[in-house]
């Protein structure tokens, strides 16, 4: 049995009761997973499984709710994680010229995040501590997704809207748009992406969490800790979800 199935046999009684509970017999499931969990394809599997049991689903991408487009939002995070380690070398008083251009070095060849460079740079440590609490502040927060609006599409989906627009977005400026999604046949609103069990999304009935180990490894010291903190972050909404597929460990 695949993993979209067991998730499909698992979550079945559960999402039975919620949409009997719902006056237009509609339920909304969010399924969340780190990056380069394969998330997306085994979300994609969970629907082919609804829809082999006769129920009509659709899926609706978080990332599609990012403020900013992918580069983008990857280089305010380098961009947080930079401006509060610089903050904390200055409150802890260790910030000089000398290390501001040992530092722009580093920042030059991406290697500032390489926690290994913290035996020939012992200051990296206080600018690690500073990012890394940057990162916590923005990580998976409203700067970063529009928790507020994937809210109102939950809402209007489960008041019984007839259609809804959803946000597109892709790799440039210009690829932002909106289209109209037909729900009247539909029964279930499937959320993707990471955040799914956040306090800060509201209206899900069923939220579920997918860990697993990804075959891509992280391809730099950066994205490392991008990972490191997501795995953190998404350790402490656990406790939300209803079903839990995979072991957390790494």
């Amino acid at each position: 049995m695949g993993i979209s199935e067991s998730i499909f046999t698992a979550l079945e009684p559960i999402l039975t009761d919620a949409l009997e509970e719902n006056r237009y017999r509609r339920a909304v499931v969010s399924l969340s997973g780190e990056s380069g969990s394969n998330n997306a394809e085994i979300t994609a599997g969970l629907m082919l499984e609804l829809r082999k049991a006769g129920i009509d689903s659709f899926i609706l991408s978080e990332m599609d709710y990012f403020h900013r487009i992918p580069m983008y939002n990857d280089v305010e995070r380098r961009n947080v994680f930079r401006t509060e380690g610089m903050r904390e070398l200055l409150v802890r008083g260790i910030y000089t010229e000398a290390l501001r251009d040992d530092l722009a070095k580093l920042k030059r060849t991406m290697t500032d995040a390489d926690a290994s460079l913290v035996k020939t740079h012992p200051w990296l440590v206080a600018y690690h501590k500073g990012g890394d609490g940057g990162l916590r502040s923005y990580l998976g927060t409203q700067r970063e997704v529009d928790f507020q609006e994937l809210s109102d599409i939950i809402m209007r989906f489960k008041n019984g809207a007839d259609e809804v627009y959803l946000k597109r977005i892709g790799h440039d400026e210009s690829s932002t748009w909106y289209e109209a999604k037909s729900c009247r046949a539909v029964k279930v609103l499937i959320i993707e992406g990471i955040y799914g069990n956040s306090d800060n999304l509201r209206g899900v009935d069923i939220p579920l969490m997918l860990w697993g180990s990804s075959a891509a490894k992280p391809k730099n010291s950066f994205a490392e800790r991008i990972c490191a903190l997501e795995h953190e972050l998404l350790l402490s909404q656990a406790i939300n979800a209803k079903l839990v597929f995979g072991n957390p460990s790494h």
